[in-house]
């Protein structure tokens, strides 16, 4: 007995030792098992999120490409009608009908823009295509970002304005526009096209991005269109809330990344290739949502954890049932009580085993199905009955394979020989089975992907177990990324880069069909290193230490070299070299985009040297400049001297002429000594408007003459030309008639410009015309919300002019017949001043005549509107002389003047008014008198010997109480330098020589009223 207890309890040893070896196999299983289905799901989810990242990328290209190209489409347009507006602004005016022909032309070129137009400097749109609203220049843009920008900043090139709604289309559209300018460089208008926020969306919406994925585009701030098939209307245009990841990436300036992130917009989680258009501050994102290309993912791991967890409860069941014939072992070794309490309890634990496997047969979602040794079915879980379109209890009993398995798709017998499930049976080996069909109860058949393993007891096999499931949707899904991938690799063979893409080992493995087509070489051939073949000798090294560097440092790279085309011909060649990341960040090789660019480099070649060539022009021609230009200072020096002097010195013998003329008629005359005086008069008047015209025409040419901008009505201006030289067409017996049709009201201007050129056009015509009638007329040729054009015309029945004269006609000192100024008199000068008139208000000046028909003289100005301008009265005292013999007389007036007869003639002006006078004959008496005596009044000559008038004016002024004696300047000096000259030193008010007498006591009555005030 001593000796079987020593046998049993050594042989107790090795069985727990046993029972711990099947805990642990079974931990050791289950881990593995763990850990393989962990690898597989986090590799899956990598794969997946590296062919997004793929997509989006190769989607962003196409897209850069596609909205870069079209950008630089419409840069260019603006840029030929911008040339096209100088060109023809620098020949002297725009010609309507040719510019809209232009701007039509151009318009083709980006039908799918809203249409060219083109403003002015003040905002109003000139010119537009026909079919844009708004091309009756009665739309203004003046408010609008673009054209500010452009306006006050000249450097700005292609403005790219952010999307604003169409005033007539009511759409969103992006603004791009550019700057012209004048010929003199001061800005003129703007040149702008409207590109529709639907084109983008067009494009987008041809992206297959899935049911959640979007494609948009933005600017630092703002989206600008932004497609998502389940919202096809987009987002709304305008300023948005990008994502902090979006926002890192424009702030930053980023040409292009990828990033992930919840979307600002609609919170879906995405993963974005990001990539700026061009060299434009534009920006496209692309985007996959995580919940589309992850889809498949998320049905793979949910079955893997299925079956692992089967197989985890498989296996903890297969342990504990090992486990529990560990212990029935033992157990026999004890107490014979204790047999009939272990059997119990393994029948306790086979019932809880069984209740086990039925319940995770009927959680598992694949099809389980078992049979037996003769393949008839022992039991099936109901996901396999869902499947198969059974009900309880069907097939159970019956040949699986008779059911399910007996025949392919396109109706060939299957023997059951051939069934993976038998052959397991027949030599117990694990089958797995990747594309199959099985049949369903009512004769449908579906795709199937499925297990077979053997049913083992008692080291036989007694049947299998199949674990199946139906793949229609991953066929589906298969096909679909077959198409998608074949999409990518059109889209990569459709445009004309040339691509490349190298592996880890720096040889290229990739290049599509457009450089296989340039090379003329094969696929195969140019593989790894085979491409550098193609490459110029002299170039080869460089590239390949850029290459190589670039490679080993991760670095984006660019280079230029030659390689050898199909037709052995060497082209130089632009390489964008970018590296490639896997979606756990790991580097997996480069990607590079190539272009020609022989002909840039050969344009920029023979553009450096014209500009070497250029540069030495530059240096000849600048030193003959400024040779010419210290000529033409010192020429227009002597010129202005020249002017004051020749004023100076005819002004003061006219000023005594018309002042003796004034007095002896004061005096009383007879009447053939009245018409003696008259043709005095009309002498220096002559002469007076012949020292005008050259002086105002030196002045224009000089840049120094001012318009004035205040109230004008070109009705009453007429009027007064009429009254002015009606008595000179009276005397030739020729009718003066004024037809100017109803102008609007409020207008501003420069009547006295206006009226002179109005007074040379008919002075001319009454001088040319014997007989008849002359017509004047003025009317509206165009208005707008800033003021009007007005047409001035003046019509003859004269002599007419020769067409080959006409052209020189306005050139200065020019007339129709050089003989006409022995004829007729006159210098010549009178259309030159009037043409150059019209040109500084805005308009242009002509003539229409034919000899023997008369002429029509015609002269354009642009006259603004003035909201309210109140009509101040012109009414005063006719009587100027009566109120100063009334009001002041004896008051002190102080006459500096150097000129004996002049100062004769102003002392009995005055003296004639009951005027004290006292008088000086130069600078240095005229103050000593102001300091001696209390005036009322100086009047002041300014070019005096000794101390000048200026001078003495400024000592004057420096005394106690000289700064409140009104003084005058009474000067030949006439230029409008020289009158403010006058009043920097002093004066108070300025009258110019000739004299007319009823001016200046119409000047003293205001001046010496406001000093007894």
């Amino acid at each position: 007995m001593q000796s079987s207890i020593a046998n049993s309890g050594g042989s107790t040893r090795p069985n727990r030792h046993s029972g711990r070896q099947i805990w642990l196999a079974t931990l050791v299983f289950n881990l593995a098992l763990a850990g393989l289905a962990l690898f597989y799901v986090v590799d899956a989810r990598r794969m997946a999120e590296d062919e997004a990242r793929l997509i989006t990328e190769n989607y962003a290209r196409v897209l850069e490409q596609s909205v870069a190209g079209f950008i630089k489409t419409i840069d260019v347009t603006l840029q030929n009608v911008v040339d096209e507006l100088e060109r023809q602004q620098a020949r002297g005016r725009i010609d309507r009908r040719e510019m809209d022909a232009f701007v039509a032309r151009q318009d083709q070129r980006i039908a799918e823009t809203y249409g060219l137009r083109i403003s002015d400097a003040e905002g109003n749109i000139i010119h537009a295509v026909s079919h844009v609203a708004g091309n009756n220049g009665r739309i203004s843009i003046a408010d609008r970002p673009q054209f500010i920008q452009l306006r006050d900043h000249p450097q700005t090139g292609l403005n790219i304005g952010k999307p604003v709604l169409g005033r007539i289309s009511q759409k969103h559209a992006i603004p791009i526009s550019r700057r012209y300018k004048h010929p003199d460089g001061s800005f003129a208008g703007i040149v702008l096209v409207s590109l529709p926020v639907d084109y983008l969306i067009r494009r987008f919406s041809q992206l297959d991005l899935g049911r959640l994925g979007n494609s948009a585009l933005w600017d630092r701030t703002t989206v600008y269109a932004r497609y998502s098939r389940d919202d096809p209307s987009g987002a709304s245009t305008g300023a948005t809330t990008p994502s902090p990841g979006l926002r890192a990436l424009l702030e930053a300036d980023t040409p292009d990344a990828h990033y992930s992130a919840v979307s600002g917009i609609d919170g879906i989680r995405r993963l974005y290739h990001f990539r700026r258009i061009d060299t434009y501050p534009l920006y496209l994102i692309v985007g996959l949502a995580e919940a589309d290309y992850l889809a498949e993912w998320r049905q793979q791991t949910l079955l893997l954890t299925g079956l692992a967890g089967l197989l985890v409860v498989g296996s903890l069941l297969f342990a504990r049932h090992a486990h529990a014939g560990w212990r029935r072992d033992e157990a026999a070794r004890r107490q014979l009580a204790e047999l009939n309490e272990a059997l119990e309890a393994r029948t306790r634990e086979a019932e809880t085993a069984r209740q086990h496997s039925e319940q995770i047969l009927a959680s598992a979602g694949e099809g389980i199905c078992g049979v037996d040794a003769e393949g008839r079915v022992i039991f099936i879980n109901p996901a396999a009955r869902e499947m198969l379109g059974w009900r309880d209890g069907d097939g159970i009993g019956e040949p699986l394979h008779a059911l399910i398995h007996h025949h392919h798709p396109d109706a060939s017998p299957f023997p059951v020989e051939a069934s993976p499930t038998h052959a397991t049976i027949r030599d117990g080996q694990r089958r797995h089975v990747e594309d199959d069909w099985y049949w369903r109860r009512d004769g449908s058949g579906f795709p199937v992907e499925y297990t077979v393993a053997p049913l083992v007891s008692d080291g036989r096999v007694v049947g299998a177990v199949n674990v199946f499931r139906d793949v229609t949707e991953l066929r589906r899904n298969e096909a679909l990324l077959r198409e998608s991938e074949q999409h990518f690799r059109n889209l990569a063979n459709s445009g004309a880069a040339l691509i490349w893409t190298a592996g880890l080992d720096k040889g290229c493995n990739y290049f599509n069909e457009p450089w296989l087509r340039f090379t003329g070489r094969t696929l195969a051939q140019e593989q790894g290193n085979g491409w550098t073949e193609g490459v110029h000798p002299d170039d080869f090294q460089r590239c390949l230490d850029i290459y190589v560097g670039c490679f080993d440092r991760r670095e984006a790279f660019r280079m230029e070299y030659r390689l050898r085309r199909h037709d052995g011909e060497y082209r130089w060649i632009r390489d964008d070299g970018t590296p490639r990341y896997d979606s756990q960040g790991n580097f997996i090789g480069y990607i590079g985009y190539c272009v020609d660019v022989t002909e840039q480099k050969e344009a920029a070649a023979e553009l450096e040297r014209y500009r070497h060539h250029l540069e030495s022009l530059v240096e000849e021609r600048t030193a003959a400049l400024s040779a010419a230009k210290e000529a033409a200072e010192a020429a227009n020096v002597a010129k202005s001297a020249f002017l004051a002097n020749m004023s100076h010195e005819i002004r003061t013998p006219l000023n005594a002429i018309n002042g003796m003329v004034y007095l002896i008629r004061r005096d009383g005359v007879s009447p053939k000594q009245g018409d003696r005086l008259k043709a005095i008069e009309t002498a220096s008047g002559h002469l007076l408007e012949i020292l005008n015209s050259v002086l105002e025409l030196s002045k224009i040419e000089a840049g120094k003459l001012a318009l004035e901008r205040i109230p004008v009505d070109p009705h009453r201006l007429i009027d007064d030309v009429v009254l002015m030289l009606g008595p000179r067409a009276q005397a030739k017996q020729l009718a003066l008639v004024a037809g100017a049709a109803p102008l609007p009201g409020g207008l501003l201007g420069d009547p006295t410009r206006l009226q002179q050129a109005l007074l040379n056009y008919v002075g001319n015509a009454i001088k040319f015309t014997e007989q008849g009638c002359i017509e004047i007329d003025a009317a509206v040729e165009s208005e707008d919300a800033d003021g009007v054009l007005v047409r001035f015309t003046v019509a003859d029945t004269g002599i007419g002019i020769a067409p080959e004269v006409l052209p020189k006609l306005f050139n200065a000192f020019e007339q129709a017949d050089n003989s006409s100024t022995r004829r007729f008199g006159g210098t010549g000068l009178g259309l030159a001043i009037t043409r150059k008139f019209a040109r500084m208000m805005g308009g242009d000046a002509g003539v229409d005549s034919a000899p023997g028909q008369g002429s029509r003289f015609w002269f354009t100005a642009r006259l603004g509107r003035a909201a309210a301008t109140a009509q101040a009265s012109a009414a005063g005292d006719c009587d100027a002389a009566s109120d100063l013999r009334r009001a002041h007389a004896g008051a002190r007036i102080l006459l500096a003047e150097d000129e004996a007869l002049n100062r004769e003639i102003a002392t009995s002006l005055l003296e004639d008014l009951e005027l004290a006078v006292d008088t000086a004959e130069d600078g240095a008496e005229a103050v000593r008198l102001a300091g001696e005596r209390d005036y009322d009044l100086i009047l002041m000559d300014m070019q005096m010997p000794g101390l000048d008038g200026l001078a003495a004016t400024r000592a004057i002024r420096a005394r106690p109480g000289g700064e409140r004696i009104p003084i005058l300047a009474m000067t030949a000096n006439a230029f409008a330098e020289d009158r403010a000259r006058c009043l920097a030193a002093g004066m108070d008010d300025f009258i110019a020589k000739p004299v007319d007498p009823d001016m200046l006591f119409a000047t003293l009555r205001r001046w010496l009223a406001g000093r007894a005030g």
